[in-house]
């Protein structure tokens, strides 16, 4: 994953925004494992893999709307021949991907993924916190929210206070929890 944040800020120091496809939710067999990214360019090229094939195209197709709205989206796919069709790969399970813009005139959002390079650089470990909601990214929100071990959060879940739950938990619907470390790369 380290070469994805990197790719990430590169592309928003140098004023061009990107999507970050990122798999959500697996249930069975899956081409990948949550967690795993990759990274979309407005021309459609990408960086990265989460497991090629009619997933991958259909995840790309998807990321024009991105693109064009800067308004994330949150993808269901069904691996046993209907969302996938005329293909042999057919995994048998299913997977959420969401695909989130990456602005390069949000500051907050870049300082989140140098800070997260800045961990797995220093062999130290982390949390990514990012709320898989799209419309609680209405107004421009960002809400994702890095914590590194020891030192406390960065960011904000805007919204979070409407749950019942105040505390982060895995499982919340909305919100995906993504740790990192230098061995793993997650994030």
């Amino acid at each position: 994953m380290k070469e994805i944040y990197e790719k990430i800020i590169k592309r928003a120091e140098n004023k061009k925004f990107s999507v970050l496809a990122t798999i959500i939710v697996q249930k069975g067999s899956t081409p990948r494992g949550i967690g795993t990214k990759f990274v979309i360019m407005e021309d459609g090229s990408f960086m990265g893999t989460i497991g090629g094939g009619q997933l991958e195209a259909r995840v790309l197709e998807e990321a024009e709307k991105v693109i064009d709205t800067r308004f994330p989206l949150r993808l269901n796919f069904v691996l046993k021949g209907t969302d996938v069709e005329k293909t042999e790969m057919l995994c048998g399970g299913d997977a959420e991907v969401f695909l989130e813009p990456i602005s390069p005139e949000n500051q907050g959002h870049l300082d989140l993924y140098k800070k997260a390079l800045e961990v797995i650089d220093r062999e130290s470990t982390g949390m990514m916190a990012t709320v898989v909601d799209p419309y609680r990214w209405a107004g421009g929100r960002l809400p994702k929210l890095f914590f590194e071990s020891g030192a406390g959060g960065s960011g904000s879940l805007t919204g979070q206070q409407e749950q019942p739950n105040q505390g982060l938990r895995s499982n919340d619907p909305w919100l995906n929890l993504n740790r990192m470390s230098h061995a793993s790369g997650l994030g």
